[in-house]
This record gives C-alpha cells, structure tokens and sequence, in this order.
C-alpha cells in the first residue's frame, strides 16, 4: 500500500478489531504504522488510549501463545499462564 494512504487507515483501524475498510494490507493491522485512537468497539469495551489498547492486545496474544504451546506439548501451563497474565493486568487499569 502506498505510504500516502497510511493517515486513514491510523485514524480509523484498529490492531484488535482489524480494518475498517477490509484491506488486507493494511499498515495498522501489519504494524508498519501506529493507530491514532481507538475505535469505537474497544471505546465499548472500556478501553481509554491507544496504549491500553496495545497492552491489552499484547496480553491476548500472549495468552493465545500460552494456550497453543499447552495443547502442542501436553504440559499443564495454566499456573504459569495464569500468573504471568495476572501480572502484566495489574498494570493496566481493565
């Protein structure tokens, strides 16, 4: 995608909810650009900046990362998981 339409695609995608305009190359959902606020189903769920809204993100992937390693190996990780996640959201306020 050229670089000039990157600014729509910052204010109005979403790195959770993917983008608004179905593009499969979109810079937001790729990480080659930042998302400029938040769209209105992450405001839904609570969510007040940008930064929460990445957080948030990161943490469920990581939790998806935890529970595909668990069902690849057999090894009971939920303890960990669990304690690992339970950390990185007592620094974020949801």
């Amino acid at each position: 995608m050229d670089k000039s339409k990157y600014g729509v695609h910052e204010r109005h995608c979403c790195v959770r909810h993917g983008c608004k305009y179905g593009d499969k190359d979109c810079p937001v959902i790729n990480e080659l650009t930042k998302q400029d606020n938040i769209c209105e189903e992450c405001s839904d769920e609570g969510i007040k900046t940008v930064d929460e809204l990445v957080t948030k993100k990161d943490i469920e992937t990581l939790r998806n990362i935890l529970e595909h390693y668990q069902e690849m190996t057999g090894l009971n990780v939920k303890n960990l998981s669990h304690k690992i996640i339970k950390t990185l959201e007592g620094s974020y306020y949801y």
